[in-house]
C-alpha cells in the first residue's frame, strides 16, 4: 500500500530543492535509526538536500554548547544556502534568551525562554550582560551575565531597536525532543523512560512518513479551542476566508456534563488547531488518542509555554507533526495550503507578527501542510520578495528580486509588481525610485502555468532628507595662564529631526575627548582651536570651534640689594657669616627664594637656604683657624616664576679679612 501511494509523494508535494540539515543527538536510542532512515529517504524523495550531523546530547554542565553548535555546524550551513531547513532530533542544547518576558503574566514565570532563534541569526549582535535574578521566578527562567543565556527578547521584524540588530533570519528551525515527555506512569505505561521515549520517535517518524505518503490527511481543516466558549477571532476570519465555514470547527473546555474535547478528537485529523486553554495538558489526556490530532497544533496556557512544557510535547507523542505557543499573538499562517513549509511559517510569524524569541516550532520544519481531502490539487506558487534595501533616505534606488519565487507543481508565468505610489512592472527582477518620504507597501502577484496565484508583500520605508544637527559650545573661559582648566558644554547643541549620538572633541594640544561636558587643562601657553564635532542618528555631521588663549605665568626679577659679613671668633677658629637680602628692582623683599651661597679662599663651602619674609638670609663659611681672606658670592638664586637678573645688584660679593689679632664679634657691610 504505501509503495503504491509514493508517486503521488513526489507530485503533489514536491518542493522546489532545498538544504535540510538533521543535528541528530550522538546518543539517540539506535532503535529509533530504521524511522529516522525512512524520514531521511521520504525527505530526498521530496527533492530535499539532506546532510546529517551528530551532536552530543545536552548537559547542565555545559551552558554554551549551544554556541559551539551554532557556530561549527549551523551557521556556516545557514550563510551557504538561502533556505535552510533544520530539524533537531532528540536531547540536543536548547538556547535561552530574554530577561523580562511574560508571556502568561505569571510573576514566577518572568524572565528567559526557549530560543531555537538562535539558531536561525548567525548575523545577531547576541550578548549575555543582562541579570534578572531579582525577579522572584522560578530557576529555568533567571538569567545572569555569563550564564549562556542571552539577553534579547524580540527577533528581526519587530520594531523595536533590540530587533533591528538581530540580523537576518538564516535558517527554519524545528525541535523534536522527547526526553521531556514525562514519567512512564505518567502516560500510564508499565516501560521504561527509556523505552517510552525510543516508542515515542518511531510513533511520530511513523506517522510522518504516512502523512507524506497520503496514507492519512486532515479531515477539518482548521479546529478552533478556547475555554472561554467564544471562538479566536483572527483564526476564524483566517479560516472562513482561506478554507470556508464548512471546514472550521470549534470546540471548548469541558465540563461536568460536556465531552466536547473528545468530540474534538472526533473531528480531527485537523490541518490546524489554535487550542486557548481547551484541552488539557496532562499525559493522561493525550494518551488516550489512537490517531493523528493535527499537522500544526498551536496552543497556549499558563505554565505551558517554554521549552518542555506538556501541552507543546504531549501531541507530538501521540497524534501531532508540529506544535507552537502562541502566546503574543497570531502565527502568520499565509501560504500553508500554496506549499510553504512549516519551518516557512514559522519565519514569516518571527518576521512579521510575533517576533518575540520564545516563537519555537517543534517538530518538522520541512512538512507542507494540506487542505482537507486526500485527492492531489494544483498548488498555487509562492511570491519571494527580496529588495536590494527597505530603509533610506529619499531617493531611494530600490531593486525587486522575485526570482526566488516558485511553483512546487509547475511554473511560474508572470510577475506583476505594485510599488505602493502608483507605479507598477513586470519582471521576475525590476528597479524602481521613491522620491517621496513615506511607507510604502511593494506587492509581488505572481501567476503560474495553472492560473494559480499569490501575493507578497515588503514595506519600504522612505525616510526624508536628513537635517544636519547643529553644534554649539559654551566654556567657562576663553583664556588665562598655564596652566589653564577649561569646562566645555555642548548643552546647547540640537537637531531638529532626530537626537544627537555622539560627542567628539579635539583641544588641539593632541588630547581629545567625548561626551555632552567635558573638562581639559591646557599646560602650555599658545593659542589653541578646540573643534566640537557631533554626530545625529542618521549620520548627520556639525562642528563647531573656539578659540582658547594661554598666557605663560608673567617673570618677576629678583637681585641683591646688600650683602652684610660678619666674623666670630672663639677658641677653636673664626666664622665669618654673609647675610644676603633679595628684593626685586624696586625693593620689595621675597621670601621663598633659595639661595646658594659660595665662601672662597682660605676656606671653601657651598650653602643653599631659604630667604625669610625680611627677603634675608644668612649663610656661614666653615670655621678657620689661620689668617687670610675669606670672599662669598651668589651662584644661584631659584623661585618658580622668579629670575635671578645678576646685572641688577646694587652688590654682588663680599670679602672678610681674618687676621690673627681677631677678637670678639666684628661686622661690615659690603661695599
Amino acid at each position: 500500500m504505501k509503495k503504491l501511494l509514493l508517486p503521488l509523494l513526489l507530485t503533489a508535494l514536491q518542493a522546489v530543492a532545498a538544504d535540510l540539515l538533521l543535528v541528530v543527538e550522538s546518543t539517540l536510542d539506535t532503535r529509533v535509526t530504521p524511522s529516522l532512515d525512512q524520514y531521511i529517504a521520504d525527505a530526498k524523495a521530496e527533492g530535499w538536500n539532506v546532510e546529517t550531523v551528530k551532536w552530543p546530547a545536552r548537559s547542565n554542565k555545559d551552558t554554551l554548547a549551544h554556541v559551539r553548535l551554532a557556530e561549527q555546524v549551523i551557521w556556516p550551513r545557514a550563510k551557504a544556502t538561502t533556505d535552510l531547513h533544520v530539524m533537531m532530533i532528540g536531547k540536543l542544547p536548547m538556547p535561552y534568551s530574554g530577561f523580562n518576558l511574560l508571556p502568561d503574566g505569571h510573576t514566577d514565570t518572568v524572565g528567559a525562554y526557549a530560543t531555537t532563534l538562535y539558531y536561525a541569526c548567525p548575523d545577531a549582535k547576541w550578548t549575555d550582560i543582562r541579570d534578572n535574578s531579582g525577579y522572584k521566578s522560578k530557576a529555568q527562567f533567571i538569567n545572569r551575565p555569563g550564564d549562556g543565556k542571552f539577553d534579547q527578547q524580540v527577533g528581526p521584524g519587530g520594531t523595536s531597536a533590540a530587533s533591528l540588530e538581530m540580523g537576518k533570519l538564516q535558517a527554519k528551525i524545528g525541535f523534536l525532543d522527547m526526553s521531556v515527555m514525562g514519567t512512564a506512569k505518567s502516560w500510564g505505561s508499565t516501560n521504561t523512560v527509556v523505552d517510552l521515549q525510543a516508542k515515542a520517535y518511531i510513533q511520530y517518524f511513523q506517522r510522518n512518513h504516512d502523512y507524506r505518503t497520503r496514507q492519512w490527511s486532515p479531515k477539518t481543516g482548521a479546529g478552533n479551542g478556547a475555554y472561554t466558549k467564544r471562538p479566536t477571532g483572527y483564526f476564524q476570519d483566517w479560516a472562513y476566508r482561506t478554507l470556508g465555514t464548512n471546514d472550521y470547527y470549534f470546540f471548548f473546555a469541558p465540563t461536568a456534563s460536556s465531552t466536547q474535547p473528545y468530540a474534538a478528537c472526533d473531528m480531527g485529523p485537523y490541518s490546524v488547531v489554535f487550542d486557548f486553554k481547551a484541552l488539557p495538558y496532562q499525559s493522561t489526556y493525550w494518551s488516550t488518542l489512537t490517531g493523528p490530532w493535527a499537522v500544526l497544533d498551536l496552543s497556549y496556557g499558563s505554565y505551558q509555554i517554554d521549552f518542555g512544557a506538556q501541552r507543546l510535547v504531549n501531541p507530538l507523542v501521540t497524534g501531532a507533526l508540529a506544535t507552537a505557543n502562541s502566546a503574543t499573538g497570531a502565527w502568520d499562517l499565509t501560504g500553508m495550503f500554496q506549499g510553504k513549509t512549516l519551518g516557512q511559517l514559522w519565519g514569516q510569524t518571527v518576521n512579521r507578527g510575533m517576533a518575540n524569541t520564545y516563537c519555537v516550532l517543534y517538530g518538522d520544519p520541512t512538512i507542507v501542510v494540506r487542505k482537507p481531502g486526500n485527492a492531489a490539487q494544483p498548488v498555487a506558487p509562492v511570491a519571494v520578495i527580496n529588495p536590494s534595501v527597505v530603509v533610506g533616505t529619499a531617493p531611494v534606488a530600490v531593486t525587486f528580486d522575485g526570482s526566488s519565487s516558485y511553483d512546487s507543481d509547475g511554473s511560474v508565468a508572470a510577475y506583476d509588481w505594485n510599488f505602493g505610489d502608483g507605479h507598477t512592472a513586470q519582471g521576475a527582477i525590476v528597479n524602481h525610485a521613491y522620491t517621496q518620504a513615506g511607507t510604502y507597501t511593494a506587492v509581488l502577484t505572481i501567476t503560474d502555468d495553472s492560473g494559480l496565484s499569490h501575493s507578497e508583500s515588503v514595506a519600504i520605508e522612505v525616510a526624508s532628507p536628513n537635517v544636519p544637527p547643529v553644534a554649539q559650545f559654551s566654556v567657562n573661559t576663553t583664556s588665562g595662564t598655564a596652566p589653564l582648566a577649561v569646562v566645555f558644554d555642548a548643552a546647547s547643541s540640537t537637531d531638529s529631526d532626530g537626537q544627537i549620538v555622539s560627542y567628539t572633541w579635539d583641544f588641539g594640544d593632541g588630547n581629545t575627548a567625548a561626551g555632552q561636558t567635558v573638562q581639559h587643562s591646557f599646560v602650555n601657553e599658545g593659542t589653541y582651536q578646540v573643534n566640537l564635532s557631533i554626530l545625529d542618528n542618521r549620520g548627520g555631521v556639525s562642528v563647531a570651534s573656539k578659540t582658547i588663549v594661554v598666557e605663560a605665568v608673567e617673570q618677576q626679577i629678583l637681585r641683591i640689594e646688600t650683602i652684610t659679613t660678619r666674623t666670630i671668633e672663639t677658641s677653636t677658629g673664626t666664622t665669618a657669616y654673609a647675610l644676603v637680602r633679595v628684593t626685586t628692582p624696586s625693593g620689595s623683599p621675597i621670601s621663598g627664594i633659595a639661595v646658594t651661597g659660595r665662601w672662597t679662599g682660605i676656606a671653601s663651602n657651598n650653602k643653599t637656604l631659604t630667604t625669610d619674609v625680611n627677603g634675608q638670609v644668612e649663610i656661614a663659611s666653615k670655621k678657620v683657624t689661620t689668617a687670610g681672606t675669606l670672599t662669598f658670592s651668589i651662584t644661584k638664586m631659584l623661585l618658580e616664576n622668579f629670575t635671578y637678573d645678576p646685572s641688577l645688584n646694587e652688590v654682588s660679593t663680599a670679602t672678610v679679612v681674618v687676621s690673627a689679632l681677631d677678637f670678639g664679634v666684628q661686622e661690615s657691610a659690603s661695599l
